[in-house]
């Protein structure tokens, strides 16, 4: 059965609603969604990642890492493509708690230079990023 969101802040949209609720395409029969949370481009060089944001230390649920999986090699055709990467947060953003990007931790100037293009951090299957027990 499709997983029934409460989102806050406005966050949810009414297509996603309406999707939750058809019978006729319910998880059950094998559809299910995920959306990108960005795709970091500079224009000028024509670089560009995808990222996959999760605050408080979450983690890729297997589904969402394969499907980022299949995205991420259909990127690899591009000489400018630079991988998809997890950015984790200890708790809400750069400003309030560790950063990490797939399992490398990171200080703030790390995560710019990453942004930047100019720091380089090994790729790995995004849900196989776990937290730590």
């Amino acid at each position: 059965m499709t997983k029934q969101r409460i989102f806050q802040d406005g966050k949810d949209t009414d297509f996603s609603a309406w999707l939750r609720q058809q019978h006729e395409i319910d998880s059950q029969e094998g559809y299910i969604t995920t959306d990108l949370d960005f795709i970091w481009t500079n224009y000028k060089t024509g670089e560009w990642m995808i990222l996959e944001e999760k605050t408080h230390g979450g983690t890729v649920p297997r589904w969402q890492g394969e499907i980022m999986q299949k995205i991420d090699l259909l990127g690899a055709h591009d000489p400018k493509y630079k991988g998809a990467y997890l950015v984790r947060f200890e708790n809400t953003d750069p400003q309030n708690g560790r950063i990490m990007v797939n399992k490398k931790l990171l200080n703030r100037d790390q995560l710019i230079q990453f942004l930047q293009f100019k720091l380089f951090i090994e790729p790995v299957p995004l849900h196989s990023v776990q937290r730590k027990k």
